[in-house]
């Protein structure tokens, strides 16, 4: 394991890049501005140990991002445990919703879609796990996520 500090890039503009770094270090996601000349400022740091990851994320600007997931596809077989740093954000999965306000965790399961919603700044720190190596530690893991 690698003992690099999560190194904060300069601030970024722009939908279809903050795509691509969230699709490299977070998951992948499709981004729609909220506003029509929304471009958002962001930056997205990141760090993988094979199956396992961690990001930083900085975004300001209305967002609002949609995974479409296959269940059965390996890439998404993955858990997300989302510390709240600054801002807030709504997300929706299946039949459940959840605000996100600072100071709190969200556990998402990537493996199916879901609906992320942002008003303004976020500032996110997460960790990317593997879904199966949750699920043998945590009974019920299905049901805590969103």
């Amino acid at each position: 394991m690698s003992s690099t500090a999560l190194l904060e890039p300069p601030a970024t503009v722009g939908l279809h890049g903050y795509q691509h770094a969230l699709g490299q270090s977070y998951a992948p996601m499709e981004l729609d501005a909220a506003t029509p000349d929304g471009s958002p400022a962001w930056t997205v740091a990141g760090q993988r140990w094979g199956n396992t990851g961690m990001s930083h994320i900085v975004a300001s600007g209305a967002i609002c991002g949609r995974i479409q997931r296959d269940a059965s596809s390996p890439a998404s077989r993955k858990v997300i445990l989302t510390l709240v740093e600054r801002g807030d954000f709504e997300f929706a999965q299946g039949d459940r919703a959840t605000h996100c306000p600072t100071q709190s965790l969200v556990l998402m399961d990537i493996s199916r879609t879901l609906e992320a919603k942002q008003r303004e700044h976020v500032e996110l720190l997460s960790m990317i796990f593997p879904k199966s190596e949750l699920a043998g530690l945590i009974p019920g893991l299905e049901e805590l996520c969103t």
